[in-house]
């Protein structure tokens, strides 16, 4: 009996600690678009993160990324275009810009820069916009 409780208790702090995490990117929403493909090189080539589980709010599978804290990054590009940063630091999977704000980002998949977004509504119309443009 007091196995399961163990267990019952784990996975009550195990979702208030995922719930309280994700209360604080509400306002950000995940980009599952073929046509925005971002990328991110770090200095040196490296990184430091923790492996977190992410649910597809669109196909509603689950999977693991890498959640970015403590790092330098030497650029961010999405659709092969430069994106200035404000701060080449990321903390906590955010890095800032200097003309879209904050952006979350991790990583994903089988290599080490396949990116994984979240953006604002207005950030994900403002890097379409970008991105359409020759």
């Amino acid at each position: 009996m007091k196995f399961y409780l163990r267990i019952l208790l784990t996975l009550a702090i195990s979702l208030i600690m995922f719930v309280s995490n994700a209360n604080g990117d509400d306002d950000y929403d995940y980009v599952d678009s073929f046509d925005l493909s971002f990328k991110v090189t770090f200095e040196n080539n490296l990184y430091n993160g923790t492996v977190t589980e992410f649910i597809n709010p669109v196909t509603k599978r689950s999977g693991l990324y890498v959640k970015i804290n403590d790092t330098k990054i030497t650029s961010l590009t999405c659709n092969g275009k430069n994106i200035e940063l404000k701060n080449n630091k990321i903390n906590d999977s955010f890095v800032e810009t200097i003309k879209y704000g904050k952006i979350k980002i991790g990583l994903w998949g089988q290599g080490s820069n396949d990116v994984i977004v979240w953006l604002k509504p207005e950030q994900k119309k403002a890097f379409k916009e970008l991105c359409s443009s020759k």
